[in-house]
């Protein structure tokens, strides 16, 4: 009995620290980590960063913008140590020298690689080639670009480092190193304008595209680019004609038909422009105009077209002596028909014609009551001498 206690808890303990050791190597996400990724991951690509000769760059990845769990490009979840792509020179693969080391140079920043001590064998280094100093040529003249050395012109042999990189800014799709956008100018990467050697730098060229779309009264644009909305809302579209009670701008008058507002095709908005619905009603709204009245007639004004009327007042009075007031504008007036032209009076004040040749002078008939002259005229008197 005692050992097979003995065996019991040994075996249990044993699957206990293996069960214990199996939680250690897959961690399970955290209770945040599950809250915001139970319905899947939310990804957004990011960038290869190209390292330099001096700093790491990144490999390009997903990332999840809810929780920041990485993934690469396949989707499988991966570590922020696993992207980092190590700093490393570009040896330029020619030999350099001078009396006592030989070494490489790196193509991008120029920094020494690979120093090391000749090695000769019969007075010439066995991995750079360089001869011995009481033996070698003290070479000179020649002119180095980054991809030949110089050469000597006493003996013919290459000599020196190779010279740097002629660095230019070359607009065109071999060194593109990413598309403009939208928001974003186009980025092309420094190149050698001798070689065409790529430099991880890069510099912006352009402009950018710009957004792309429509935008309404209600809404502001969709780019049709990047689906996102940019801008303010548009306009009015105040093309609409819809003749209500909620829309009349004025009633129809003697000179126009009724008026109303156009309003928005697309949110309904009462505009300020107007559009003319029905005839004319033909029907003046005259008022009185005292300023332009006198004795023998009224002049009356349209309150709503301006239109202008000039009538003779209108009443009766028995009496040339007592006027009337006219029932049209309440003026006092001595109607026509009051008075009573019957008398001849061959005054100066009655002459209507001076006497001629052929014909004597003409007077008008003057009222019997009040002496005012009348229209109708009689003859008096003879001819003129």
């Amino acid at each position: 009995m005692h050992i097979r206690s003995l065996f019991c808890f040994l075996f249990a303990l044993v699957f206990c620290f293996g069960f214990a050791a199996c939680k250690a190597q897959t961690p399970l996400p955290s209770q945040e980590e599950f809250s915001l990724c139970q319905d899947g991951h939310e990804l957004t690509e990011v960038e290869l960063l190209p390292p330099t000769c001096t700093e790491d760059g990144t490999a390009a990845h997903l990332v999840c913008s809810r929780c920041g769990q990485l993934f690469d490009l396949s989707g499988k979840r991966i570590s922020l140590e696993a992207l980092v792509l190590p700093a490393s020179h570009t040896p330029d693969g020619v030999w350099s020298f001078d009396e006592s080391r030989h070494f490489q140079t790196c193509r991008v920043c120029g920094e020494d690689l690979s120093v090391g001590a000749h090695s000769f064998s019969d007075g010439i280094c066995k991995v750079c080639g360089a001869e011995k100093e009481e033996t070698a040529c003290k070479h000179e003249g020649g002119v180095a670009t980054c991809l030949e050395k110089a050469i000597c012109e006493k003996c013919g042999k290459p000599y020196g480092r190779l010279a740097a990189h002629q660095k230019v800014k070359t607009v065109s799709d071999e060194f593109l190193a990413s598309e403009a956008t939208c928001t974003r100018r186009a980025s092309y990467h420094f190149s050698c304008a001798l070689c065409g050697f790529l430099y991880a730098e890069t510099f912006t060229a352009g402009e950018p595209l710009g957004h792309e779309g429509i935008a309404t009264c209600l809404e502001k644009a969709v780019c049709t680019r990047c689906k996102e909305p940019f801008g303010s809302l548009g306009e009015h579209d105040f093309s609409l004609e819809i003749a209500s009670d909620e829309t009349l701008a004025a009633v129809a008058t003697c000179s126009s038909g009724a008026t109303y507002y156009k309003t928005c095709s697309v949110c309904g908005k009462i505009g300020n422009e107007t559009f003319t619905v029905g005839d004319a009603t033909g029907d003046h709204r005259f008022a009185v105009d005292y300023s332009a009245s006198d004795n023998d007639s009224h002049t009356l004004v349209c309150e709503l077209c301006g239109a202008r009327r000039t009538n003779a007042h209108v009443g009766h009075s028995t009496s040339c002596l007592t006027p009337t007031p006219c029932t049209v504008c309440g003026i006092h007036f001595t109607p026509p028909d009051a008075h009573r032209f019957t008398l001849e009076n061959p005054l100066p004040q009655y002459l209507a014609t001076p006497a001629t040749a052929e014909s004597p002078a003409t007077y008008y008939y003057s009222c019997e009551v009040c002496e005012k002259a009348g229209t109708k005229t009689f003859s008096y008197g003879d001819p003129a001498d």
